[in-house]
């Protein structure tokens, strides 16, 4: 096998608390924002824009993306992630297990001559890895093309997805992680209603 092609995926694994919004009216009450409804009082919130309480909430996503991708979503500073390796990346390439990629955003609307080449160009990836079978994987990965697959585990709270959100859902950001976001966000919102609300209330 020389090559693997993937389609990029997210998953939501985990929000903590469940109960978005009465953790945020407790975290609001401490600076004496408080109503009868932790709802109303999340909307509240927003439509001041009073966002500190939004940060007690935290969010993990597991995510299969292209290494591109990857290290603009690592951009952020807010955000805790951990990443597969690309040596071990390397290493199975050399054992003759082929090279993972995710298919661009492009493939659909491409011709086949464009698809070709794209195809051509991994596979040439690929048999430069194995043209080094003496190379140390530290260096041997840097011959991976962006489009290599890898692997994510990724945490922020709240607030801070949304700041993501609103940079890479932006027109003028790459495609493919506009597409990855797009992923997110449903799997936020399939995963709580409360979430959902708030991803609602920022027009997402």
């Amino acid at each position: 096998m020389e090559l693997n092609i993937i389609e990029q995926s997210a998953t939501v694994t985990r929000i903590s608390p469940k109960s978005v919004f009465k953790e945020i009216a407790s975290a609001a009450a401490k600076s004496r924002l408080s109503t009868p409804n932790d709802e109303e009082l999340t909307h509240k919130l927003w439509g001041w824009q009073h966002m500190v309480p939004f940060e007690f909430i935290d969010i993990r996503a597991d995510l299969v993306a292209n290494i591109g991708v990857s290290r603009e979503l690592l951009r952020h500073r807010l955000v805790s992630a951990v990443e597969q390796s690309t040596r071990y990346t390397a290493k199975k390439a050399l054992e003759g297990k082929g090279l993972t990629v995710i298919r661009p955003h492009w493939w659909g609307d491409a011709d086949e001559g464009r698809r070709v080449k794209w195809v051509l160009t991994m596979k040439a990836a690929y048999k430069y890895l194995k043209a080094f079978p003496e190379m140390p994987n530290d260096e041997l990965r840097d011959v991976l093309p962006l489009a290599t697959a890898t692997q994510l585990a990724v945490k922020a709270n709240l607030r801070e997805w949304l700041a993501i959100f609103k940079l890479r859902t932006a027109k003028n950001a790459h495609p493919q992680i506009r597409q990855l976001m797009s992923f997110i966000i449903w799997s936020m919102k399939a995963q709580n209603n409360e979430v959902a609300t708030i991803l609602e209330l920022a027009g997402y």
